[in-house]
């Protein structure tokens, strides 16, 4: 994704102001992008108020070190703190300010492949300004790797060689990002690069990520009622049982499910909750990937008088254990390969 030569000179331009001038433009821009990720993250995913992503360091951090021969980068995660009232420029002094207490602290030999997987998202900024070698020009090109790792959702390479405009790489984990989101991300991304550049004072929270064919049909058309329906929700699933009983309610990679086997299927969940002592009124906590197993648990919940409590299996461990423990729920409905994650928690 190019930014173009006129975007890239705006964000040049940003660096040699006041509010974003830091030591050099390199560190100001990775500041910049870091911000706008922060941000997309935050308005995209659950991590509203905390955004962790994870960051390659070449952890020369003395003289000396610096003349150590040999391949020192190594990943650390960067953690940022988003509040309510954030402007864009709020935010990007808060990262600048994380960034210098992250490159103090990520020292050589401390990364881990555990904390590697403290993190979902990766921020690579790549800069190849080199000078001449021995008098013989250099030019340097980064190539992409196309290497995948499956705990990674989302990557982000940001590639400045200060020649003709910055581009942008997105790597987008296809369990995670569905087609649709395949095709918006990167607009999603610009949208708020863009709203930073024009009015960085701006909330974080007031530029639109919709596109105008996005907002006419999730604002405009999504909407649109012919006729108010206050039923509940599982008198509204009945009628459809009935009346199409084998057309498909629910599908994912793994299975579909018609209307007749959904509402089998939930029953036989809800009488297990009721014969465990699942009494109406409590919580149920369910944690697992997006999947028709996801609404079987939730219908099986309804009828069985309680209140479901969804956790996304995205979240950290920590979060998990949190949201359980805050909601006291009676039960855990989770998935085998997710089982695991709990043998931890203090639930």
């Amino acid at each position: 994704l190019p930014l173009g030569k006129q975007r890239s000179e705006k964000l040049l331009d940003l660096t040699r102001g006041k509010d974003f001038r830091l030591l050099n433009a390199q560190l100001s821009l990775f500041n910049i992008f870091a911000s706008v990720l922060t941000v997309y993250v935050s308005r995209t995913s659950n991590e509203q108020n905390i955004v962790t992503f994870g960051t390659p360091v070449h952890n020369r951090t003395t003289p000396d070190f610096k003349d150590t021969p040999g391949l020192f980068i190594e990943f650390f995660p960067f953690v940022t703190e988003v509040k309510n009232d954030d402007t864009f420029l709020s935010l990007f002094k808060r990262v600048s300010t994380k960034t210098y207490d992250f490159l103090r602290n990520a020292q050589s030999g401390v990364s881990s492949p555990k904390l590697n997987r403290a993190f979902h998202v990766v921020l690579n900024y790549i800069t190849t300004d080199f000078p001449d070698f021995n008098g013989i020009p250099c030019e340097a090109v980064w190539h992409h790797p196309h290497h995948s790792d499956s705990s990674h959702h989302l990557r982000l390479h940001v590639y400045n060689d200060n020649t003709d405009g910055i581009k942008l790489y997105l790597d987008l984990n296809e369990a995670v990002f569905n087609e649709h989101m395949f095709q918006t991300a990167p607009d999603h991304f610009v949208k708020l690069l863009d709203a930073l550049i024009e009015n960085p004072n701006q909330p974080i929270g007031q530029p639109s990520l919709l596109s105008d064919t996005e907002f006419q049909q999730i604002v405009i058309d999504f909407n649109k009622q012919h006729e108010v329906i206050d039923k509940p929700v599982l008198e509204l699933f009945q009628v459809q049982v009935a009346k199409n009983p084998q057309a498909i309610a629910v599908s994912d990679k793994a299975q579909q499910l018609t209307y007749a086997a959904l509402d089998e299927k939930s029953g036989q969940l809800a009488n297990y909750l009721i014969k465990e002592g699942i009494t109406a009124g409590k919580r149920v906590a369910i944690y697992q990937n997006r999947s028709a197993d996801l609404v079987v648990s939730m219908l099986a919940t309804f009828k069985a008088g309680c209140v479901y409590v969804p956790i996304a299996a995205t979240n950290p461990p920590g979060r998990v254990n949190d949201r359980i423990n805050e909601s006291q729920s009676a039960i855990i409905l989770t998935k085998t390969n997710l089982a695991g994650n709990l043998d931890q928690l203090q639930v």
